[in-house]
């Protein structure tokens, strides 16, 4: 025979509505992001393909920084798995923060090393 736990709950207060609101668009927001960092690794890719038909050395660097970036993309786009749930959404506004500055980092960083290797491009193809 199961036995059964009675216990008893106060409401939701406006906080935790807020939190709990917050919590569900954060874990729902995760497509939209796998998404966008598909758009980008095609663009990666047709850049990557592009550097292997025209030249050497110094472009098979720019293929490594893009690979590079392609990665850290994916590591801001889903790598992070968020510590909140839609039923355990107290610490949801420190987690936003801690997501967004691991995002914003790993993508700054993306988007230099893609920088980097446009440049090694562009003096690459002047020089032929």
């Amino acid at each position: 025979m199961t036995k059964t736990i009675r216990a008893e709950s106060s409401a939701l207060t406006p906080d935790d509505v807020r939190k709990q609101k917050i919590a569900a668009e954060f874990v729902q927001s995760q497509n939209i992001r796998l998404i966008d960092v598909a758009k980008q690794l095609v663009t990666i890719c047709f850049s990557a393909v592009g550097i292997v038909l025209t030249a050497r050395t110094a472009l098979g660097v720019a293929i490594v920084l893009y690979l590079s970036a392609a990665v850290l993309t994916m590591l801001a786009a889903g790598a992070y798995r968020h510590r909140i749930t839609t039923s355990d959404y107290g610490e949801v506004d420190a987690e936003l923060q801690r997501v967004a500055t691991i995002r914003y980092w790993l993508t700054s960083a993306g988007f230099c090393l893609i920088l980097v290797a446009t440049v090694i491009i562009s003096v690459v193809a002047t020089s032929y």
